[in-house]
């Protein structure tokens, strides 16, 4: 397994130039790291489609076995466990039956449902989830007053009073483009054209 290097730490840059460079160096590394991903995408499609040709007909016939043994363990899993066991271990496997996770079954649509559970007048049957609608109070908090009705411009000068607020932050990033005309603002790398193995 091999190790995962730490980053060279470099000096900040001092001039554009510097940066040109090593722009220039970064475009260069993250097409040689996007042209090996790809190709390991590539080759786990591959080993995919490979692996689901050679299963097909080991999961059909596994298909086939389930649905032959399923009936004969409905008649005969009781004798062969004395009743006493849901499943047995026969011939390298498990059989039987397993419980699944309780599901409630209700009558439809489900505003009779809940009409009826109101009926019972208990607590516990019925909930009310309350949360905060983010994507509205965004958009109230971030639209210029003088676009908003009066009514709206006193509900977020309120909200605002109460603690509310719309926060956006800037993260730095550096992507890279992909190939075109060279400018002369790019470093001419002669590496930059080839993908290193």
């Amino acid at each position: 397994m091999t190790k995962r290097r730490k980053s060279e730490k470099l000096p900040a840059c001092q001039s554009k130039e510097e940066a040109v460079q090593l722009l220039g160096r970064f475009a260069v590394l993250d097409a040689e790291v996007a042209a090996r991903n790809a190709r390991v995408d590539e080759a786990i499609a591959s080993l995919r489609a490979q692996a689901a040709e050679l299963n097909a007909p080991a999961e059909a016939e596994i298909k086939a076995i389930f649905m032959a043994v399923k009936p004969w363990w409905a008649v005969a899993g009781a004798e062969i466990t004395d009743g006493k066991r849901k499943s047995w271990e026969l011939a390298g496997c498990l059989i039987g039956h397993r419980i699944g996770n309780p599901t409630l079954v209700f009558p439809k649509p489900e505003d009779i449902a809940v009409a009826k559970l109101e009926a019972y007048a208990i607590e516990g049957f019925l909930r009310v989830v309350k949360e905060i609608n983010k994507p509205e109070l965004i958009r109230l908090l971030s639209t210029p007053e003088d676009r908003l009705s009066e009514e709206s411009r006193e509900t977020a000068a309120g909200l605002r009073v109460d603690g509310f607020s719309v926060k956006q932050t800037e993260t730095f990033f550096i992507d890279r483009l992909p190939p075109r005309e060279e400018s002369s603002e790019t470093l001419a790398d002669p590496q930059a054209a080839q993908v290193l193995a």
